[in-house]
């Protein structure tokens, strides 16, 4: 008998390895994900649905670009899934400056900083210099294959408090992008969202959360 055991999950004809359990280990299924247990039996992580958030105000200055802090996602050893789904919920502000286009990256690799290859980019329209507050939801779905020639979808979703002005001219703004091909193969990938702020515009992130799902 081999020392691990591996745990798998059915959709319709697809299975999908969930984790792998070592000798003591303990693999507990829920409605919310797979909870793994170390032999000790305390709880490690909840395998299928890696989680994160941010704990403090972030802001970035003006034509400026930085990770979003809380927005990193360590991809598990069983690397991508066709359908792996990437959520991120923003709470962001603006000063009253600033009427250029800001730009959100969903980002891929290895090191879990901005150096990590932008795979999505959402332009989001102009604004205008007013002080406004929205929220910012951002989907990535992984289509596949799982290969060199992977291709990821987004879309972006703001809405804000005023209707016509602060961050856009309208009260809300949907975005779609399509990636363009990528490894989907690579082991210890990380996911993140970083932020570009045009010319004047000084934005800050009272809240990040992510989350990954199928993955």
């Amino acid at each position: 008998m081999g020392a691990g055991v591996s745990i798998k999950h059915k959709r319709k004809t697809t299975n999908f390895i969930a984790g792998e359990l070592l000798a003591g280990e303990l693999g507990l299924n829920t409605t919310i994900g797979l909870w793994y247990y170390s032999s000790d039996g305390v709880t490690v992580t909840a395998l299928d649905r890696p989680n994160n958030a941010s704990v403090a105000d972030q802001t970035i200055n003006a034509n400026s670009s930085a990770l979003l802090t809380g927005s990193v996602l360590a991809v598990p050893v069983g690397k991508l899934r066709l359908g792996t789904l990437f959520r991120y919920r923003l709470s962001v502000s603006k000063t009253a400056a600033g009427t250029a286009t800001n730009s959100f990256i969903f980002r891929l690799g290895t090191t879990g900083t901005i150096s990590d290859a932008a795979i999505l980019t959402f332009a989001l329209p102009a604004g205008t210099a007013v002080i406004d507050t929205g929220q910012i939801d951002i989907t990535i779905t992984i289509q596949g294959p799982l290969s060199a020639s992977c291709i990821a979808q987004g879309m972006l979703t703001l809405v804000h408090n005023l209707s016509a002005t602060g961050l856009a001219t309208v009260p809300c703004v949907v975005l779609r992008a399509t990636s363009g091909a990528f490894n989907a193969t690579t082991a210890g990938l990380f996911a993140s969202v970083s932020c570009s702020t045009a010319a004047s515009t000084v934005l800050t992130f009272q809240q990040v959360q992510a989350e990954a799902i199928n993955c």
